[in-house]
């Protein structure tokens, strides 16, 4: 039974956003705000707590907006990242002249050939000095904020309740950014033949688990397992995740079944 305990909204996106985390990048706070990734998926460098990036295309580049408050708006904590100051400045005009195409040139000389999934130093480690920056962390769960917006709009019209649930919807946003209208569909209509004597908690599981369900049958054959995983150890709470290898609780980020918001507490009618 939910107590009722309301985390403050920015410890609730915290905690959130290091559970999605540490999915995206194997790694706990604070060092997880400064991976880098190379460009083993042509989206350029990949950078921070969910690995935002110069993108496939120009369109969806996440990385550039963020580096560019970050060297504008703080620019002795960028500076303090290098240790080399024509480092720096290679880096820092490159990101604000933002040119699509030097871009990606640049995110393919500094990935390490021998593992494309890495970048050369000494850049690996300018970034994740820059990552474990407060005002980085800040900046971070600012470039999230659309991804929290997704999942609270999904919460409501899926009338989910419970930390948990906002997350495994804020998870999927981050992984996936949308939910096609025929699999709403699908899931509302799983919703209708849930049992009415089910508690107020197991409601909300089975819905969850639904979602997961759903959610991971429309992607690709490829990847569907793996996702299926992820999104079901979300949901149940806990769960053996990539194949076995990895186990999650999700108790672990205070992601369970209390209430997300103080419209989510039940209040019995006598």
């Amino acid at each position: 039974m939910a107590t009722n305990t309301i985390l403050p909204l920015t410890t609730l996106k915290r905690k959130m956003l290091a559970l999605t985390s540490f999915y995206e990048t194997s790694t706990t706070e604070p060092d997880n705000y400064g991976v880098t990734a190379g460009n083993f998926d042509g989206a350029g460098i990949s950078w921070g707590a969910i690995q935002f990036n110069f993108g496939k295309i120009e369109q969806y580049n996440t990385l550039s907006p963020i580096w560019q408050d970050l060297i504008n708006n703080n620019p002795a904590v960028t500076k303090g990242a290098f240790t080399k100051q024509t480092d720096y400045d290679l880096w820092r005009n490159l990101i604000l002249r933002n040119n699509y195409t030097e871009l990606k040139t640049f995110a393919k000389k500094i990935t390490d050939p021998t593992s494309e999934r890495k970048v050369k130093e000494p850049w690996k480690t300018y970034f994740m000095n820059l990552g474990r920056t407060l005002e980085a962390q800040d900046r971070q769960l600012q470039g999230a904020e659309r991804y929290y917006k997704q999942a609270k709009m999904w919460k409501d019209e899926f009338g989910l309740w419970s930390r948990r649930g906002y997350a495994l919807l804020f998870d999927i946003s981050v992984q996936s950014g949308g939910i096609k209208p025929d699999t709403m569909n699908l899931v509302k209509a799983d919703f209708q033949r849930l049992s009415p004597t089910l508690s107020r908690e197991q409601l909300e599981t089975e819905k969850m688990r639904i979602i997961a369900n759903r959610r991971a049958d429309a992607v690709d054959s490829e990847w569907r397992p793996s996702y299926r995983e992820r999104k079901l150890a979300i949901a149940n709470g806990s769960g053996n995740v990539y194949r076995g290898t990895l186990f999650m609780d999700t108790a672990k980020y205070d992601m369970i079944l209390e209430p997300a918001f103080e419209s989510d507490i039940y209040v019995p009618v006598h």
